[in-house]
């Protein structure tokens, strides 16, 4: 069984949203937020008597994001101000940047300790979070009056919390396109399998067919209001599978594979103690190549010390490697 790179699902899926965050990140805050007040006016005179602005200000205001953008995001008529769809596309993402950057000053204004303390944030994944806190603290490489905390988001609110700046570090799986202050280096790769209790009445070599008899455990997650599905990279479409229970995080799907048969795509190393000991399983899946996505690392450099991106290295090395014992079983030349 040969290793390939798969085409990482969520970074099409966040094309057009990107495109426009991008766009955002040339703006200042007080712009972004005259932005995502746009779809309130009644014209542009009505706009500039509410923010004590010069019409002429909110025309150059307008014409920079339209330039930017590449589209027009508003016509004017006697009426007032029509938003476009890509308009309505654009103050809608301002309003959720301005939202995040108050519920963030508002955490400051109640934890004083915060503006004391030197502390980074670090956005990823509930299980990459969780896997890179026991690395620091299992092996500091230095000491250091850092404080780091790890904060679990989706994607897309991981992308808006770096660009806003509530996060310092963000470890992911996208390729994303950052800002100057940003810069992004890929560390080694993880290995995704699917895995299964040990007791499984599945053998250990099996065809992707064979799997269709068993449940898959369903990835889930809140978005906003609603509960999406979100696609992983085994072949095999979800309208295919046999459907069983749901969960956001590799943690559910560990507890649920260990007393049921159900069937998991996982991040190796997230079920590592229970592969070597034997009381969950990978299956070798015998028509398809090994799952291997590249993690990017990416930090805010005007706010990550040298020190401390040090450590965040040395802690994604030390993940790369266990990766690595687990998943060789699995390479076949």
């Amino acid at each position: 069984m040969k290793t390939s790179g798969v085409d990482d699902l969520t970074t099409r899926c966040f094309f057009h949203y990107i495109r426009f965050m991008q766009l955002l990140k040339n703006f200042t805050l007080h712009q972004i937020d005259l932005i995502s007040q746009l779809s309130e006016a009644q014209g542009i005179r009505d706009f500039a008597r509410k923010n004590s602005m010069d019409p002429s200000a909110v025309t150059r205001l307008l014409q920079e994001i339209e330039l930017a953008l590449g589209v027009n995001i508003a016509t004017r008529t006697k009426k007032g101000l029509i938003l476009t769809s890509e308009g309505h596309q654009i103050v809608s993402l301002s309003k959720e940047l301005v939202a995040q950057f108050l519920k963030f000053e508002d955490f400051k204004k109640i934890d004083p300790i915060y503006a004391q303390i030197p502390i980074l944030n670090i956005g990823s994944r509930g299980f990459l979070s969780t896997l890179l806190a026991e690395q620091i603290v299992l092996n500091p490489i230095e000491k250091t009056n850092i404080k780091f905390r790890f904060l679990d988001s989706s994607p897309s609110d991981l992308f808006k919390a770096a660009l806003i700046g509530t996060i310092d570090i963000a470890v992911h799986f996208e390729e994303w396109i950052w800002p100057n202050t940003w810069q992004t280096e890929s560390s080694n790769s993880l290995t995704w399998g699917l895995v299964a209790r040990g007791k499984h009445p599945l053998k250990a070599r099996v065809k992707i067919s064979d799997t269709q008899k068993y449940p898959f455990v369903g990835v889930s997650f809140l978005a906003g209001e609603r509960i999406e599905r979100f696609p992983d990279t085994f072949p095999l479409r979800w309208s295919e599978r046999r459907i069983g229970h749901e969960g956001q995080t590799a943690a559910t799907a560990r507890a649920i594979i260990m007393s049921t048969d159900q069937l998991a795509f996982l991040p190796l190393i997230t079920v590592a103690p229970e592969l070597e000991s034997g009381k969950l399983k990978v299956l070798d899946v015998v028509d398809m190549n090994v799952v291997k996505m590249n993690v990017n690392l990416s930090v805010n450099k005007d706010r990550v010390s040298n020190n401390s991106l040090k450590i965040i290295r040395t802690a994604m090395d030390l993940l790369s490697e266990r990766d690595r014992k687990i998943s060789t079983p699995l390479i076949r030349t």
